[in-house]
């Protein structure tokens, strides 16, 4: 019982002897944490040296990056503007000659004479969205129209193309070839037209008949028919000018410039189809 009474107190003085070392580990730890959402580590920014070597490898990924897109954005336009012309060719063909007869070209009276006033006697795409027979003056019922006779199975059937409001702009006067080559030849300001990937109109040309490369000797096929076979479509290409001569059946590449190039009814012999296949 004694000795029950002496241990007591040292017991007790032991325990708050633990309590108080307790609460100071406590405090410690606490006084040494990190704050909230730090990981304990210690992040530095860039050196001048580290932000220069960065700058450095993005110039150099750029001066790679940006001929390379600006090469692949002109491959698109020309691969886009192509393909316009492939339809055209397939609408004109295979729609338009089969209903008409003839490439899309104003239409004439009993002495081959142009209807429409002032209007260039030349195939030109506008007929895929007026009929070449009415547009004259379709009010006038003496007029002479061709499509009234069924026995010639000359039927126009467009419009061809559902018009999006392109219209042609004749900006070529000049008469020595040194204009844009937007001339009345392919036709009249305000005519509906058909655009390229550069956002001018594609032209149907057909050579002249002093063609420099016109054979001497017509043999089964007329002048008229020869030049009719090398009927073709023109896009302006990337700089805007119609640089393919119509007196040449067949230009060169060099001739064309940055046109691009689409026969109607032959093998291009100087385009990367025909090219191709002479390679094989």
């Amino acid at each position: 019982m004694w000795c029950s009474t002496i241990q007591a107190p040292a017991a007790a003085k032991t325990r708050r002897r633990g309590k108080s070392h307790g609460s100071g580990l406590s405090a410690f730890a606490a006084a040494h944490a990190p704050a909230a959402g730090n990981t304990g580590t210690v992040s530095r920014g860039l050196t001048l040296l580290e932000l220069l070597i960065v700058l450095t490898i993005l110039v150099a990924l750029g001066t790679l990056i940006v001929p390379t897109m600006g090469y692949l954005g002109r491959r698109s336009q020309s691969l886009a503007a192509r393909e316009n012309l492939y339809r055209l060719q397939d609408l004109i063909v295979n729609r338009y000659w089969a209903d008409m007869g003839e490439l899309p070209r104003p239409a004439v009276d009993e002495n081959d004479q142009v209807i429409e006033p002032d209007r260039f006697d030349h195939p030109q795409l506008r007929y895929l969205f007026v009929n070449p027979d009415r547009a004259a003056d379709p009010d006038d019922p003496f007029i002479y129209q061709k499509s009234v006779n069924m026995l010639s199975g000359r039927t126009w059937q467009g419009p061809y193309l559902s018009h999006t409001g392109a219209r042609y702009t004749v900006t070529d006067t000049s008469t020595d070839g040194s204009g844009t080559g937007f001339t009345d030849r392919y036709g009249e300001d305000g005519d509906p037209a058909v655009l390229d990937a550069w956002g001018r109109p594609i032209v149907l040309q057909v050579p002249d008949g002093n063609a420099t490369d016109m054979p001497n000797g017509n043999g089964e096929f007329t002048q008229a028919q020869i030049r009719r076979l090398h009927a073709r479509l023109v896009s302006a290409g990337p700089n805007g000018r119609i640089e393919t001569p119509v007196d040449r059946l067949m230009p060169t590449q060099a001739e064309r410039g940055d046109d691009i190039v689409l026969f109607l009814f032959r093998y291009d012999e100087h385009g990367p189809d025909f090219l191709s296949l002479e390679e094989e």
